[in-house]
């Protein structure tokens, strides 16, 4: 498994007046969360670095840590240190790239909770970790008055093996052949939605869409005729298997056949001899364009 860990840009300048600036992302982002299957895999990934300093008085420091960033690395925390890039390799060349790897298992909290049951792969806990980073530059044009910079938002690693709460479906329509469905998230840590169905009487549950930033969307495909029930499940953004929510309560639909245009845009919510967009509201306009586009690729 791999992670791509990028340090972008580092920029600092040891001139009185500037700005000294570090800054950290994983995957472009400052939180990454994983869950238990990454243990015993290596998080990887790749760092970039940009030093706008006159002179660099210092190594680039990295490392993990399960509690508050310091100016370095600390013994007595078991803090895992990430190989330093040079001060001679930063003098040389400001813009620096190297890749990186460590194991997940050796993050602190694992390290230090091993023996009692608390190492990688323990389930049921959220855990979060820091990765950090300094460098010390110049403060004026020699390295006699000198700071030292830090990562001003370190990288969050969440070990995240709880499952969010289960999303509500609010409410479904049945269309020719098809069915939309709403459904809304009841947890902050959902990054998805996967919808589930089935045929009354049936054993197993089918795979539906999977919904991501949106709340509603048409399950196509289904027979008129035959009540169909509808569940969803929440997962979160643990990488690479995200933690999933025990499922929503059952909702049933039936989808009918429709004769044309028309009777298509009665389910929709037609009034008075036209297609009224407001008593159709958006998911209907969506869903009977949806439907409309279906029955000609079925013909």
């Amino acid at each position: 498994m791999g992670f791509a860990l990028s340090l972008l840009p580092l920029v600092v300048s040891g001139q009185i007046g500037f700005v000294n600036n570090l800054r950290l992302t994983i995957n472009d982002q400052t939180d990454v969360s994983i869950g238990a299957s990454s243990c015993g895999s290596n998080m990887v990934g790749n760092i970039t670095t940009q030093i706008s300093a006159t002179t660099v008085c210092s190594a680039l420091q990295m490392w993990v840590t399960d509690g508050e960033c310091g100016d370095a690395p600390s013994t007595s925390n078991q803090d895992l240190v990430i190989p330093e890039i040079p001060q001679s390799t930063l003098l040389i060349q400001r813009n620096q790239n190297q890749a990186i790897t460590f194991a997940v298992n050796n993050m602190p909290y694992f390290k230090k909770n091993a023996a009692d049951g608390g190492g990688c792969g323990n389930t049921g806990v959220e855990v979060n970790h820091k990765v950090c980073a300094s460098v010390t530059v110049a403060n004026d044009i020699s390295c006699f008055s000198k700071i030292v910079v830090k990562a001003t938002t370190p990288v969050t690693i969440s070990y995240d093996t709880l499952k969010p709460s289960p999303p509500n479906i609010t409410s479904t329509e049945p269309f020719e052949g098809a069915a939309a469905v709403t459904v809304v998230a009841t947890d902050s840590d959902t990054a998805s939605i996967r919808l589930e169905y089935r045929s009354v009487g049936a054993t197993d549950f089918l795979s539906g869409p999977t919904l991501t930033n949106q709340s509603s969307v048409t399950i196509m495909g289904l027979t008129n005729g035959t009540t169909y029930e509808i569940r969803a499940i929440a997962l979160d953004a643990a990488m690479p298997d995200p933690n999933a929510s025990d499922p929503s309560a059952v909702v049933t639909v039936t989808p009918r056949e429709s004769t044309g245009f028309w009777d298509a845009c009665v389910e929709a919510g037609c009034r008075n001899g036209g297609c009224n967009a407001a008593a159709a509201g958006p998911l209907g306009l969506f869903a009977l364009a949806v439907l409309m586009l279906f029955r000609r690729m079925r013909r």
